[in-house]
């Protein structure tokens, strides 16, 4: 199993390296320290860092500006019965992630794909886009903006 370090230490009280989730939460936007943690498999090592933390911001500040660009493209349209062929690789690849032992990185690397196709499309399109980034927005609870505006 996959232990929390610290500045690439193991985690612990003796070490006086040891976080808490409330205080990560102080610290850090919520929907920062979420995305930092589904960010690698949980069988895998997390390593709690400034850089780390920073990397999690970076991607909620981009999924941030790439949602409100394709919620503006999408604007009035609605998305087809069926998702649009340049989605449908993301979305698979989001389920077969969580199908694969909840292998939540890779669900987010299918999110940073669909965010970019996203970007490019305009109308139903962008609308199917939407669709899917709140069907992952509802498995994952992430990407908060999309959750107010459903």
């Amino acid at each position: 199993n996959g232990f929390v370090t610290v500045g690439n230490e193991k985690m612990s009280k003796s070490l006086g390296n040891f976080v808490t989730l409330r205080s990560m939460l102080d610290r850090h936007d919520p929907e920062v320290v979420r995305v930092f943690l589904l960010s690698k498999q949980y069988r895998e090592p997390l390593n709690y860092d400034d850089a780390s933390i920073g990397e999690a911001q970076k991607r909620v500040e981009r999924w941030r500006a790439l949602t409100t660009q394709i919620e503006r493209s999408s604007h009035g349209h609605t998305a087809g019965a069926a998702l649009a062929a340049p989605v449908c690789p993301a979305r698979d690849a989001f389920w077969a992630a969580l199908d694969n032992d909840f292998d939540f990185g890779r669900a987010l690397v299918a999110i940073d794909d669909a965010l970019e196709t996203g970007a490019r499309l305009h109308g139903a399109d962008a609308a199917t886009v939407l669709a899917f980034l709140r069907e992952a927005s509802a498995a994952l609870g992430i990407l908060w903006s999309l959750e107010a505006d459903a």
